[in-house]
C-alpha cells in the first residue's frame, strides 16, 4: 500500500491539459527545446490551472449546504497535505474499482464537485469516473471530461482543519465518535461495514481519528464536572454531600483483585428521599489509573526505547489501592476549587474514608451504602446456607433481609434504637415476640409469617446460635449504620460505562479508556446532545440527523423516567419480581440437578424432571387421531378385538385375535364372534392378526405423524386407555406409546360440560350423533364409530375444547397413588381432581417435599398458572399434605 498526499491530477493524465498547454507544449517543441523543459513546463502550467481552477470553483459554489451551517463560505482545499495519519490508498483496477460495494458519499459535496470540469468547466457526469482514491471512509472520484478528455479529482465529502493544523475527513472523525459512544473497537466497525459491503478503514487512521476526538472529550468531560460542581454548591447551600464509588476494568469473581485499570466517579449524594430533588445528580469529578502502556510495553518487549506518545501509565501500586487513592485525589481537587465535601457516602469495602481523614480532610464524615449494606448481610446469609439448609431458600433468607433493612430504616440516626431492634431480630423469627414493638404483625389473631416453611416460626437451635452471632457483628457497628445513604447512581453510570468500555475487551493499555469514560461523563451530565456538542467543537456539522436521533432519545428517556417514578409502575415492578422469583424457586424443586458448583464430578445426581406444564391453549399444529376399541368383556383386562384409528383420509382397522372367550354380550353388541381360530363380523369372516403385531402396526400408525397426534375417543379416560396400557403392557409397548401421543381427550366428559342433559337424552356417542347430527351409522363397529365421532367432534365439540379437557398418561400413575389420600380424608376430591390433572402422584410429591422440605410443597401448590393458582393456597390443605409426607 502507497502513502502519498492526494494530488490533484495524476501523472498519467498528460492527454487531458487544455487547448492553451498543447499550444504552448508545441512551440517548445519547434524550438527544439529538450525533452525535460517540456516536462517542466507542463507542470507549471498544471500547477497554475489547478489553482486558478479551485479558486474559480471555490467561488462559484454555494457557500454552505443545509446541513453544514458551521462553515465559512469557502469549499474544502483538497489540495492541502494530508496529516501524516489519514490513509490513502492506492488504486484499484477497474474490475474491483469503484463500481465494486458501496460507499458513503455527501450527496450535495458531490453534486456541487460535478457542477463543472476543472479544464474547460463543462458540467462532468459520474458515469465517467474512471476510479477512485479512498480514504477510510472518505474518497476522490477521478472523473473523466467529456468535452476535453480531462482527468477531474472529485472529493465525495467535507473536511474539517484539525487541531494539528492539518485537514481530516469529517466522515472517518465522526465514525470515531461513534464507535466510542456506541461502546465497539475498530474490528467491530470493519465487521459492520464488511456486512454493508462498504471498503474498511486501517486500524491507525482509525486511532488517528480517536485520538482527535478524545482532547476534545476530556475537555468537554472536564468543563461539565466544573459546570456540575457549581451547580451543586448552589443547590446545597455549600453543604457538599456526595456518594463515591468505583469499579475494575476486568470482569472477576470476587476473590481476585488485579485488574490492569480501575475507573473512579465521584458524584453528588443521593440518600435521604428528601434531598434526591434538590442534588444534581451529576458527575463532579472523575478519574482513571492505569498499570500499563500498551505501546510502552511493546517497546520493551522489543527492547527499543519507545517512540514518543501520550503515556497513560500512571499507577504503579496494586488494584486494591487505586480507590483509596482516586478519593483522595478527587476530594483534593474540589478542595483546590475552593470548595468541599463534608459527607462521604461509599461501601464498606476499602480502607478509603481512613486514608481520606489521613491525607486530605480529618473532619469528612462517612455514610454507609444502603444496598452494599443489604449485599453484604445477604452474603453472610448464604454463607450460612451451606450449614443450614433452611437458609438456601429464597423466601426466607429476603424475609430475614427485610427484617434487618427495616430496624436500620426505622431507626433513623438514633444508634441506640438500632442496636436494640436488631437484638429482636432472631426472638421474632423464632416466634417470641414480647419485644417486637409496633413493626411486628403478631398483635393479630392468627398471626402466622407467611414467608418462612409453611408460615411456621423456626426452629432450628444452632441456626439460632449462628444468627445470633451474625447480628452481633452489625450491632457492634450501630453508629455506623444509621442515617445511610445510597450510592446507587454511581453504579448507574459504572454500568454506562461498561456499556462504552466492556469489561470483556481491554482498552485501559491506551488512551482510549479516558475516551470512553469522558464520553460515558458528558452523556450522564449533559444528555445524549454531547455528540452534536463534540461535532461543533470539532468544527464539523452538528448533523441534522444526528440532533433528530439524540432528541428521541432524550424524549424516550424522560419518559421512561416518568413512568418509572410513579407508584403504579413500582408496586408493577415490585410484584413481576415476586412473580420472577417464586418462578424460579418452584422450578428449581421441579427440575433435576442442572447446574451447581462441581456438579460434574458427583456420581449420585438427581435427573427426574417433573414436567407440569399445562398449556394455555390445544396445541394447534398437533394432529387428532380418532380411535375406538372392541373387546371380549367390559372388564379393564379384557382382551381387544378391533381396534380402528383416523386422522383425515389415513385410516387403521384392525381386527385382533383374544387370548380368552369372547362374552356373549360383546358379541351381541358388536357382531363379532372367534370360534376355531376363525373371527366373523356379522357373519362375515374377517381377517385377524396377533395382538403383538396389532400393537405394533398401531403405534407405527401413530408415529408416522411429524408430531406428536392427540387421541380423541369416547369414554377412553375411563375404559379404553385403561384396557389398552394393560394390553400394551403385557408386551412392553406402554413406554413407546407413552412417546408417541402428546395426551388425549375424552369426546363423553366434553360432551357433558357442552350440552344439557334436556338437550340430549342421553350421552351416549350415538344418541349425541342421532340428535346432534341427524345421521345414523353401524354402532359398536370400531371404524364406523371412530368416524362419526369425528364428525361429531369437529361440527359441535372440537370450538368448546380447551387445555383443561386435555389428560395425558400421567393420569392413572397419579390417580392410583393418590386414592389413599382420598381414602383417609388426607385431601379432599377437589384435591384429588387437582393433583391427578397436574401429574402429580404421590411420588411426585414426596420428591418435591425432599428436594426442599421447607417450602416446596407451598411453592408448587399456590404458583399462578394460566392465571390461576395451580393446587391451593390453603395452609390447611399444603400443612395436611406436608405432616403426611413427613411421616
Amino acid at each position: 500500500m502507497r502513502k502519498y498526499a492526494l494530488r490533484r491530477v495524476p501523472t498519467r493524465t498528460v492527454i487531458g491539459f487544455s487547448i492553451y498547454a498543447v499550444v504552448c507544449d508545441c512551440r517548445f517543441i519547434m524550438a527544439g527545446g529538450r525533452a525535460s523543459a517540456l516536462k517542466k513546463h507542463k507542470q507549471k502550467v498544471l500547477n497554475a490551472n489547478r489553482n486558478k481552477r479551485w479558486s474559480n470553483l471555490s467561488m462559484s459554489t454555494p457557500s454552505h449546504h443545509l446541513d453544514h451551517s458551521y462553515c465559512n463560505g469557502s469549499g474544502p482545499d483538497v489540495a492541502e497535505e494530508f496529516e501524516p495519519e489519514a490513509e490513502v490508498t492506492s488504486d484499484e483496477p477497474e474490475v474491483s474499482g469503484w463500481r465494486v460495494g458501496r460507499r458513503i458519499v455527501e450527496l450535495g459535496t458531490l453534486a456541487d464537485n460535478l457542477r463543472s470540469c476543472f479544464f474547460c468547466t463543462e458540467p462532468l457526469h459520474l458515469i465517467d469516473c474512471v476510479g477512485e482514491t479512498k480514504m477510510g471512509l472518505a474518497q476522490v472520484l477521478r472523473v473523466k471530461c467529456r468535452q476535453c478528455k480531462g482527468t477531474n479529482d472529485v472529493p465525495t465529502g467535507s473536511r474539517h482543519t484539525t487541531q494539528r493544523g492539518g485537514k481530516a475527513w469529517d466522515v472517518n472523525t465522526k465514525l470515531a465518535a461513534g464507535m466510542v459512544n456506541g461502546g465497539f473497537g475498530e474490528s467491530h466497525v470493519n465487521s459492520l461495514l464488511a456486512a454493508l459491503n462498504i471498503p474498511g478503514i486501517c486500524r491507525k487512521s482509525l486511532k488517528d481519528r480517536e485520538r482527535e476526538i478524545a482532547t476534545e472529550l476530556v475537555n468537554m468531560a472536564q468543563e461539565s464536572c466544573n459546570q456540575s460542581l457549581k451547580d451543586e454548591v448552589e443547590k446545597s447551600s455549600g453543604d457538599l454531600s456526595a456518594s463515591f464509588d468505583g469499579a475494575w476494568q476486568k470482569r472477576g469473581t470476587g476473590r481476585a483483585y488485579n485488574s490492569l485499570t480501575g475507573k473512579y466517579i465521584l458524584k453528588q449524594f443521593k440518600g435521604h428521599a428528601s434531598l434526591i430533588g434538590d442534588k444534581s445528580k451529576k458527575c463532579i469529578a472523575f478519574a482513571v489509573k492505569s498499570k500499563k502502556c500498551r505501546i510502552c510495553e511493546s517497546a520493551k518487549a522489543k527492547e527499543i526505547t519507545p517512540r514518543k506518545h501520550n503515556c497513560i501509565k500512571n499507577w504503579s501500586g496494586s488494584a486494591k489501592s487505586m480507590e483509596p487513592a482516586m478519593a483522595c485525589e478527587m476530594l483534593q481537587g474540589v478542595i483546590d476549587q475552593g470548595h468541599k465535601i463534608n459527607t462521604l457516602v461509599m461501601d464498606n469495602d476499602s480502607t478509603t474514608i481512613s486514608r481520606v481523614k489521613a491525607t486530605v480532610d480529618p473532619d469528612i464524615t462517612k455514610k454507609s451504602d444502603s444496598n452494599h449494606t443489604k449485599k453484604g448481610f445477604t452474603g453472610n446469609l448464604i454463607d450460612l446456607s451451606n450449614t443450614h439448609k433452611v437458609l438456601k431458600n429464597q423466601k426466607v433468607r429476603q424475609h430475614i433481609e427485610r427484617c434487618f433493612m427495616y430496624c436500620i430504616r426505622q431507626a433513623g440516626e438514633d444508634s441506640e434504637k438500632l442496636s436494640n431492634d436488631l437484638e429482636k431480630i432472631v426472638p421474632h423469627l423464632y416466634g417470641d415476640h414480647t419485644e417486637c414493638g409496633s413493626w411486628c404483625r403478631s398483635e393479630k389473631n392468627g398471626y402466622k409469617p407467611k414467608n418462612l416453611p409453611y408460615g411456621k416460626p423456626l426452629s432450628n437451635v444452632p441456626l439460632k446460635d449462628a444468627l445470633e452471632n451474625l447480628l452481633r457483628k452489625y450491632i457492634s457497628k450501630a453508629d455506623q449504620l444509621v442515617s445511610m445513604g445510597s450510592t446507587q447512581v454511581n453504579e448507574s453510570l459504572n454500568n454506562m460505562v461498561s456499556s462504552k468500555a466492556p469489561k470483556r475487551l481491554f482498552y485501559g493499555g491506551s488512551e482510549s479508556l479516558q475516551t470512553r469514560l469522558s464520553a460515558t461523563v458528558c452523556q450522564k451530565n449533559e444528555g445524549y446532545s454531547y455528540i452534536t456538542q463534540l461535532n461543533e467543537r470539532l468544527a464539523m456539522s452538528p448533523g441534522r440527523f444526528t440532533i433528530k436521533h439524540t432528541q428521541s432519545l432524550e424524549s424516550k428517556l424522560k419518559m421512561k423516567r416518568l413512568s418509572q417514578s410513579s407508584r403504579s409502575s413500582k408496586r408493577r415492578r415490585l410484584e413481576l419480581k415476586i412473580q420472577r422469583a417464586a418462578k424460579d424457586t418452584t422450578q428449581s424443586v421441579l427440575e433435576a440437578d442442572t447446574y451447581s458448583s462441581k456438579i460434574g464430578l458427583e456420581e449420585d445426581v438427581d435427573l427426574e424432571d417433573i414436567s407440569l406444564d399445562i398449556p394455555s391453549v390445544l396445541p394447534s399444529n398437533s394432529p387428532y387421531v380418532y380411535f375406538d376399541l372392541e373387546t371380549t368383556g367390559l372388564a379393564r383386562t379384557s382382551d381387544i378385538i378391533q381396534l380402528a384409528a383416523v386422522h383425515n383420509d389415513k385410516e387403521l382397522n384392525l381386527y385382533v385375535s383374544p387370548k380368552s372367550q369372547i362374552s356373549p354380550e360383546a358379541s351381541a353388541v358388536t357382531g363379532i364372534t372367534y370360534i376355531g381360530k376363525v373371527m366373523k363380523h356379522n357373519n362375515e369372516i374377517v381377517q385377524c392378526i396377533e395382538p403383538r403385531d396389532a400393537y405394533i402396526l398401531f403405534l407405527d400408525f401413530l408415529e408416522s405423524f411429524e408430531r406428536k397426534p392427540i387421541l380423541v375417543g369416547h369414554n377412553i379416560q375411563v375404559f379404553d386407555l385403561p384396557v389398552l396400557m394393560n394390553q400394551l403392557v403385557k408386551f412392553d409397548m406402554l413406554d413407546r406409546f407413552k412417546e408417541s401421543v402428546l395426551g388425549f381427550i375424552d369426546t363423553l366428559k366434553l360432551s357433558k360440560k357442552v350440552f344439557d342433559k334436556t338437550d340430549v337424552s342421553n350421552y351416549k356417542q350415538s344418541t349425541l350423533v342421532t340428535t346432534l347430527l341427524g345421521i345414523g351409522y353401524d354402532a359398536h363397529n370400531a371404524l364406523a364409530d371412530v368416524k362419526a365421532l369425528r364428525s361429531l367432534f369437529e361440527q359441535k365439540l372440537s370450538s368448546q375444547c380447551g387445555p383443561d379437557d386435555m389428560f395425558t398418561v400421567h393420569y392413572y400413575a397419579a390417580r392410583a397413588s393418590l386414592d389413599p389420600l382420598l381414602k383417609d380424608k388426607i385431601i379432599s376430591p377437589v384435591i384429588h381432581k387437582k393433583l391427578i390433572s397436574n401429574s402429580l402422584s404421590l411420588q411426585r410429591l414426596r420428591l418435591i417435599h425432599r428436594r426442599d422440605p421447607h417450602n416446596g410443597i407451598r411453592n408448587v401448590f399456590s404458583e399462578r398458572v394460566n392465571s390461576q393458582t395451580r393446587i391451593s393456597k390453603s395452609n390447611a390443605v399444603i400443612n395436611k399434605i406436608v405432616d403426611y409426607l413427613n411421616r
